[in-house]
């Protein structure tokens, strides 16, 4: 889905959502709500040479936000076109801003919107990804990235506990439902 992208600011900003969706496997409101730096948001991407920190303040698990939760997306440098932190830098230098929403909405002449990406345009990304590629789009959606990264960490041979433990999945019978 990534390879599928255009090389367009449209396209930048989707494959840098598409490897953070699924690298650090938010849930949808969660990726809405990330931002460049400190914000309104429930939670901050920070770019590093070695990979992606997804930190959030506020989760479904963690409504009142007691605590921080981190969640880091390894650095591929030998595949650079699907590496995290090389699609997050893409974006981050497209949209040229160092505070506020980290996923923009993006309008017709390419301008990027300071607002947030909102969830049902997440969702449309994945299913036109999905069709981009021969998947049916009706079968994903934007909750597919999550399901995903969790269901493949889980055919890797991860300990499920350590699965729930980045899934924020309260019980162990909710990461397997």
């Amino acid at each position: 889905m990534i390879d599928a992208q255009p090389d367009t600011l449209l396209g930048r900003r989707n494959r840098a959502l598409l490897a953070i969706g699924w690298g650090a496997a938010p849930r949808g409101h969660e990726l809405e709500m990330l931002d460049v730096a400190p914000g309104d948001g429930h939670g901050l991407v920070e770019v590093r040479d070695d990979g992606v920190i997804v930190t959030l303040r506020r989760s479904k698990t963690n409504l009142g936000a007691r605590g921080l939760e981190d969640y880091g997306i390894p650095a591929r440098p030998r595949v650079l076109r699907h590496c995290p932190v090389e699609l997050a830098w893409a974006w981050l230098a497209a949209i040229g801003h160092a505070s506020g929403p980290f996923f923009r909405s993006i309008g017709g002449a390419a301008a990027v919107h300071p607002k947030r990406l909102p969830r049902q345009n997440i969702r449309r990304v994945v299913k036109e990804g999905a069709r981009a590629i021969g998947l049916d789009p009706g079968a994903l959606g934007g909750h597919s990235l999550r399901a995903d990264c969790l269901t493949w960490l889980f055919l890797q041979g991860v300990d499920p506990l350590h699965i729930q433990s980045h899934s924020g999945h309260a019980a162990p019978r909710a990461l397997l439902a």
